[in-house]
């Protein structure tokens, strides 16, 4: 067997063809089929999208992006968490009936009179570590801390199910 080690690789321009700025180095991806519903005051944290990966560096640049089928007639907020805290857009100058804070959430009012939803949403994250990180998406379904019903992957029981998903792309920072 034959070994080819190289210490770079360049265009014919001679701009670095590997880890350079923006390149996007590791992907991962994961997907939940779980029907479940929920009508509580805390977030709902969406383990079962849980991904759990190492930086390449602690300059990485993580893009994440995920995509939530949910049923409900009120009120939604989304947002990422690494290792269990809220991370991302910060929302805390808008003024609201939110329940929960609004911190690290996007939100949206609607009613769909029992439509199942696509909820696509993402964000960015630099984490500035090479420590092992969890990231998970969650929601949450509440307003002037009443909590509204939602369905998560369904329609109503048993009816209509649907895949949430989940892509994290790190890249060079």
């Amino acid at each position: 067997m034959s070994t080819l080690q190289v210490s770079k690789i360049k265009t014919l321009t001679g701009k670095p063809l590997v880890n350079t700025n923006g390149n996007v180095i590791n992907v991962y991806h994961t997907y939940d089929t779980t029907q479940s519903y929920f009508a509580q005051n805390a977030d709902i944290d969406l383990t079962a999208l849980s991904i759990t990966l190492t930086p390449t560096s602690s300059s990485s640049k993580f893009i994440l992006t995920s995509v939530l089928n949910i049923t409900t007639n009120y009120v939604l907020g989304f947002g990422f968490k690494r290792n269990g805290n809220r991370i991302g857009k910060a929302t805390t100058g808008i003024k609201a009936g939110m329940g929960t804070n609004l911190s690290h959430i996007w939100f949206i009012a609607h009613q769909n009179n029992n439509y199942i939803c696509e909820h696509p949403f993402t964000d960015i994250d630099i984490p500035n570590t090479t420590s092992p990180i969890t990231y998970y998406p969650f929601y949450t379904n509440n307003w002037g801390n009443v909590a509204y019903g939602a369905y998560y992957n369904t329609r109503a029981p048993g009816d209509m199910g649907s895949t949430s998903t989940f892509t994290i792309y790190e890249v060079v920072g």
